[in-house]
Order: structure tokens, then sequence, then C-alpha cells
């Protein structure tokens, strides 16, 4: 199994065990000044970043919360809080506000769950989605689901075929399409080994249409970020079937037009994770880049060079970055 390809338990390719946040200036567009950012990264707490130009200012609004670890993290449409799972013994849903307070349990995985993982937040803010994992009557079932976030109410949207699982979620822009990865398993256990990804398209709008399938299963493609026009996806895959690393590529919602954005594969390294910019010209991911490993970077959306997040050094460490404006 290649680094970094995905996240979750078992078969949904195991997370990072830290959560981390940011924001600041990233350097990287007009509007970075402008920009926060959420990441999971090196540390037993989910912490936010008020980072300027030498990426420093760090505060941590989750180092009361309950749980081993702490990730996957995504904010909610106006900034104010931010949704992460927990571990537990189970994985759990969060929800915190950017300043700390009002920490609370948005959703607990009782038995038969085993995980709920990679939540985002729906555009209008009024629910979550996300991939459970359980199981039942000895076996693994994977399906995707939302939780309203105002009175918890849970809505199943797609069960996974046999041996297939779900993780990485998240909606389109104008919330009616949901991006996410169909995770294939080499069995119907929950800790199964993983033969391919397959991501995928699900029309919320028409759900028992089923979804449609993007990308070549041999090629991992993982972690999706719907771009800010909903015009672009930027994904993480293996640049050929075989390949040991994945690098960064954008792709249309109707699954043409695959683009490199990122060479790092090719040097010993790395490119995971991606995240847009608040105005789409720059994407910013986890890496293994200039000896470094685990460290956060930015390219430009239309590919070429590869630059630290923050400032000049590869000194910030994390994954799973998501931006908001500030």
């Amino acid at each position: 199994m290649t680094p970094v390809l995905g996240t979750g338990r078992g078969v949904l390719v195991a997370a990072g065990a830290l959560a981390l946040v940011a924001c600041g200036s990233s350097g990287g567009s007009s509007s970075s000044a402008a920009q926060r950012m959420v990441y999971q990264g090196d540390a037993n707490h989910t912490v936010i970043l008020t980072i300027g130009g030498d990426g420093g200012g760090k505060s941590s609004p989750t180092a009361d919360v309950p749980g081993t670890d702490q990730t996957n993290p995504d904010w909610s449409p106006d900034g104010k809080r931010i949704v992460f799972v927990v571990t537990d013994g189970a994985d759990d849903l969060w929800t915190v506000g950017a300043d700390g307070s009002g920490a609370a349990m948005l959703l607990s995985c009782d038995d038969p769950c085993v995980a709920l993982d990679d939540p985002a937040w729906s555009p209008d803010g009024a629910s979550v989605m996300y991939a459970r994992a359980s199981v039942v009557n000895g076996r693994g079932v994977g399906t995707l689901e939302s939780v309203n976030v105002a009175d918890g109410t849970v809505t199943v949207w797609s069960t996974a075929p046999t041996n297939d699982f779900y993780a990485g979620a998240r909606y389109s822009p104008d919330g009616r399409q949901v991006v996410f990865e169909q995770v294939h398993a080499t069995d119907d256990s929950i800790d199964a080994e993983v033969k391919g990804v397959s991501l995928s398209i699900l029309d919320l709008d028409d759900p028992e249409a089923g979804a449609r399938v993007l990308t070549d299963p041999t090629l991992f493609a993982a972690t999706a970020d719907w771009g800010p026009n909903g015009d672009r996806i930027v994904i993480s895959a293996l640049p050929a079937a075989g390949a040991s690393a994945p690098d960064l590529f954008t792709i249309q919602p109707d699954g043409s037009g695959l683009t490199r954005l990122t060479v790092l594969a090719d040097d010993g390294g790395y490119a995971a994770e991606p995240a847009w910019s608040v105005d789409g010209s720059t994407v910013y991911f986890s890496a293994a880049v200039s000896g470094e490993e685990g460290v956060l970077a930015k390219v430009s959306a239309k590919g070429g060079a590869v630059s630290p997040a923050f400032g000049t050094e590869y000194d910030v460490h994390g994954r799973h970055p998501r931006l908001h404006k500030g």
C-alpha cells in the first residue's frame, strides 16, 4: 500500500493519529492573508494556527476534548465551528467553536458501528456528510451518511456493495453532489486489505441512480476536494498503476481532463490530501519533499513548482488541510 492514500480505519486506509488546526497567510495567492487553515498534525490535539509569513501563533481549541486522537477536521461554512473525528474506543464525530468554546459530540459511533470518519460540512451548514463502517453479522458494511446538525437526524445516502467501503466524502459547492472514495477490499472483514480505490460522485437529487465512477481503481485516487467553482476536483492518485507513491491531479466532474499538478513521486516523495485555496488559485497538501516527510506544502492550481505552505521552510508538519476565508 502506498503512503497517505486515504483516511479512516482498517480497509478505509488508516489515517494519521493526530489533528491540528491552522489559520494564516500562505503566500500562495492574493487572498492568502485572509485564509485560515484547519489540519491534523503531529501533536495529540487539534490546533488553530494564526500564521503570518513565519508560521507563528498557535493555539489549541480542542485541548480538553477527551479521546486519544483527533483527526480529519473541516470548517463550518461560516468558519465559526470545526467538525472532526475523536477516537475513544470507536471513532465519534465532534464539533467545537473555532475559539475553543462549546465542544460537543455530534454523533456517537454505537455498536455495530466501528468508525465514523471523514466528516464534511454541507455548503448550507445544515448537515455533515461522513462515512460509517460497521460490523453486521460478522461482516463489514460501509455506508455514506449525513447527520442533521440541528437535531441529529441521520440519512443514509448509499450502502456500499459487498467487500467495498466508503471514505473521503466532499460536497460540491452547490451541495447537490458528493465526491467520495469507493474502497475495494479483498473480502468483507473490517480489516481486509485494500486492492483498489475508485473515486466516485453521487447525485444527492437522485441517489437511487447510484454512484458515477471517475477513476480507475488501480490508481487509488483519494482525498478529493471540490474546486470553489465546481468545475474541477483535485485528488491524490498514483501516476500509474503499480507506482509506489501518489501525486496530485485535477479532474473534471464528468471524469475528463485528468491533469497532473505535482511530480514529487518521481523523486521519491509524495503528495496527498489536497485542498483548494479560497480563491482557487492554489492547492495545499501534505507531502514528502526536499527530505522532509509529512509537511504542509502548496502548488499552483495550474501545476508547477512546489513550495512550503508557510514561510520559506518545510517546517509545518501536518495532514488533511482545509481552507476557509478569514
